[in-house]
Formats: structure tokens, C-alpha cells, sequence
């Protein structure tokens, strides 16, 4: 928890980020009748339960004082999905998720995952099977990379020849989110410098060559989850 300068330049900072979180509270008054719901079912061979957040009659209504990074539209995704696996189909399954918007843009963005009743079993299942993997041995899939990846192969179709892959590996996008990058005199860290990350790759950047990502694992974890995120994503009007 931080805390804001003393005097003149601690006031400024405060106004300007009243100024930007007013707009997402606006939104968030603009939600009646919320209310949680706790669902339980086996999806696959995993049983999960939980609950995915406040549900209007609108669907699930999300709102974060931040922009829509991949980590959050990953989370709100899978969150998407397990909702549309066992909800009862009385029930909206629509997911709306809003953040601040982009410099010089509208104060608020908004995302959209429309009904995937149908399809939420069978794509949220492996997603299952990864998270319990995952508790044996680390898996190699890096949100902010991943999202960044999936979005320079989605321009190709997905295309995961060895010419795709090289484009996306050297796509500046995917190298900052990856490396870092330099704002000023200020250095912000990729993924690759995070100690978790670090536990994960043991000193082997997947990102030396295309074998190597591949056998990582990182490309199939990609398209595992971004893949139908993508498609699956609209902007909210």
C-alpha cells in the first residue's frame, strides 16, 4: 500500500487519479440487482466450484481500476467460462468487463464475452486439466507474453509455421512484454525477469529459438487459452 508526496505534488497525484477512477465508479452504479452465486459441477474429469463474480441481469459485470491487460481478460475468460459450464440456463451468461481506457481515448474501455453454453465445457476442460498439472510441475504460459503472442499470430490466422513464429517472437509487442522495456530513466521488467517465472524457465529462456518455445510448451498453452479468447472477445459499444 503506498502513499501519496506530501503538499502540492500529493494533491495533484490524488486529483488525477480521482479523475480517472470516477468514470469506472460511474459505470459501476450503472449495475443494479447484483448479487453473487456460488456453482459447483465437474467439468471433465476436475471438480470445481466457486463463484465468478457479481451477476446482474445482465450477465457477469466486471470492473477493474486498470487497463485490460492480458492477465485480466485471461482471468475474466476463464471466469467467462466456468460460468457458462454451470450456470442454470435461465440465467445470462454474458461477461462484461470494463477498465480504464487509453491515453488520449475514452476514460473506460469495455469487453464483452457473449454465451458460450455450448462450447464452455469442452474449452474449459483442458484449462482444468492445465491448472492441475500445474500443481505437480510449473507450466510455461506467461500472461502478459501470451496475449501479446496470440495477438501477432492472430493476424496470420494462427499460422504457427516457423516464418509466423519468427514474426511473433521478434514483434515488439511480445519482446516488451517478455524483456521489459525503458520509460525515461525508468526500467519496468518483463515476465522473464518475474522470480517466479524464473523457477519456471530454470535459465533456459524459451524465447532463444523456435524449438525451444515450442518445447516448452508455451505456444500450445497460448493457444489454449487466447486462441478462443479472441475469438470469442467484442467491444462493448
Amino acid at each position: 500500500m503506498g502513499r501519496l508526496p506530501f503538499g502540492e505534488k500529493g494533491q495533484t497525484e490524488f486529483r488525477r487519479i480521482w479523475n480517472s477512477a470516477e468514470p469506472l465508479a460511474a459505470e459501476a452504479r450503472k449495475s443494479s440487482n447484483m448479487k453473487s452465486m456460488t456453482l459447483s459441477g465437474r467439468v471433465g474429469t476436475v471438480r470445481i466450484s466457486g463463484s465468478p463474480g457479481s451477476i446482474t441481469d445482465q450477465g457477469i459485470r466486471l470492473v477493474t481500476y486498470g487497463r485490460l491487460t492480458g492477465p485480466r481478460l485471461i482471468r475474466a475468460w476463464i471466469c467467462h467460462l466456468f460460468f457458462n459450464a454451470l450456470a442454470p440456463d435461465s440465467v445470462n451468461t454474458t461477461t462484461r468487463i470494463t477498465g480504464l481506457g487509453e491515453p488520449n481515448g475514452s476514460p473506460v474501455a469495455t469487453l464483452e464475452f457473449c454465451p458460450v453454453k455450448d462450447q464452455a465445457e469442452p474449452l474449459l476442460a483442458p484449462l482444468a486439466e492445465l491448472a492441475l498439472e500445474a500443481r505437480l510441475r510449473p507450466v510455461c504460459l506467461f500472461p502478459k507474453t501470451a496475449w501479446a503472442f496470440a495477438r501477432v499470430l492472430a493476424k496470420n490466422e494462427f499460422d504457427t509455421g516457423s516464418r509466423s513464429m519468427a514474426r511473433a517472437m521478434a514483434d515488439y509487442s511480445v519482446r516488451q512484454a517478455w524483456l521489459g522495456r525503458r520509460i525515461g530513466s525508468q526500467i519496468i521488467p518483463g515476465e522473464a525477469h518475474d522470480r517466479y517465472n524464473a523457477l519456471v524457465i530454470q535459465g533456459h529462456d524459451p524465447f532463444d529459438s523456435i524449438n525451444a518455445l515450442v518445447e516448452s510448451g508455451f505456444v500450445s498453452h497460448t493457444l489454449l487459452v487466447c486462441r478462443p479468447l479472441l475469438a470469442h472477445m467484442a467491444a462493448h459499444p
